[in-house]
């Protein structure tokens, strides 16, 4: 990253803007730390509200105007951005065409040729970005070999297919766990954040599809995964970890667990998470360990969710376990 563009852009775990007057507006410019600047599409009137992380590879955020506004690149890095439009429109310009984005429509676009765009009133979406870097190290990692490039994905797709709509459900779900304070105790975050990037890959409509191999015979390495998954369940590690010491693609990995154990990958870890919980809550009495502190213990930062995936899985809350009844 260029100089003058750590002056402008910043990482962020976490930031939360409402805009509802011009002053305010320019100070967000001057020193909101985003890749882009914001201008009112009324003269006299502003309402803008915006919240989203943003890290070196990864960006997520949502924007709500009933004002509409417009938008302009201030850095120049080489991202794609991902918007999911809920309502109004997005007229996005670029320097060779333009795309127009409606309720319910995808939008992939390269940010370099952004030369701004422009939401209408009563505008609503979800949108990320990610380095051209992170999107061609997925591509790889799913695809188990030497890939030249990202392949071409549509610029615009109507968001009604399966796959989309659980894009979209893991898209809007990265989002709400930003604003989670206890984000660094959420080992599930690296591996929900990949997640995100397969299903990109996977789900969006290519322009040029490329040629996928066959997946190998799986019995061994699923094998491996497992005992990989078994020694490392406290620490965090992503779906590319356990393809890497299986010594397959993340899309046989993913194809092998469906095969011999009927289930995902991510679903597996989380069993294996949650049986781990279980057996701390069972041995809790005079240690001084506190249920949410166990749960933390196996990177489950947010308790509502463990208490919900605990219960389904062992018929009980967490705390009837922890007290031993």
């Amino acid at each position: 990253m260029s100089a003058s563009t750590a002056r402008t852009w910043y990482p962020q775990a976490y930031f939360a803007h409402t805009i509802d007057d011009n002053g305010v507006l320019h100070r967000l410019n001057e020193t909101g730390g985003l890749a882009v600047s914001f201008e009112s599409a009324e003269r006299d009137a502003v309402d803008l509200s915006i919240s989203g992380s943003q890290s070196e590879n990864f960006s997520l955020w949502t924007t709500r105007s009933r004002t509409g506004f417009v938008t302009r690149p201030k850095i120049t890095n080489d991202l794609y951005t991902i918007r999911i439009v809920e309502s109004g429109r997005m007229v996005r310009r670029d320097l060779d065409e333009d795309h127009v984005g409606t309720s319910g429509i995808g939008m992939f676009v390269s940010f370099p040729l952004m030369r701004n765009e422009e939401a209408s009133r009563d505008f609503r979406a979800i949108s990320g970005t990610i380095t051209h870097r992170r999107l061609l190290d997925c591509c790889r990692a799913l695809e188990g070999e030497e890939v030249e490039d990202v392949p071409r994905l549509r610029p615009l797709v109507e968001m009604h297919t399966p796959p989309l709509r659980a894009f979209a459900h893991v898209f809007a779900l990265m989002h709400r766990r930003t604003a989670d304070i206890s984000r660094h105790d959420d080992l599930f975050h690296p591996l929900l954040e990949e997640i995100l990037v397969y299903q990109l890959l996977t789900a969006w409509p290519q322009i040029s599809p490329a040629p996928r191999r066959r997946a190998p015979a799986s019995a061994a390495y699923v094998s491996r995964a497992v005992d990989f998954i078994d020694a490392n369940l406290a620490a965090s590690f992503t779906l590319s970890d356990i393809a890497r010491a299986a010594g397959v693609s993340v899309r046989s990995l993913q194809l092998g667990f469906r095969s011999e154990l009927d289930t995902t990958p991510v679903q597996f870890v989380v069993a294996r998470r949650l049986e781990r919980a279980h057996a701390d809550l069972r041995a809790a009495a005079g240690t001084g360990a506190t249920i949410s502190q166990i749960a933390r213990r196996w990177g489950f930062a947010h308790m509502s969710d463990f208490s919900r995936r605990y219960r389904l899985k062992f018929g009980v809350t967490p705390s009837r376990t922890f007290r031993g009844r």
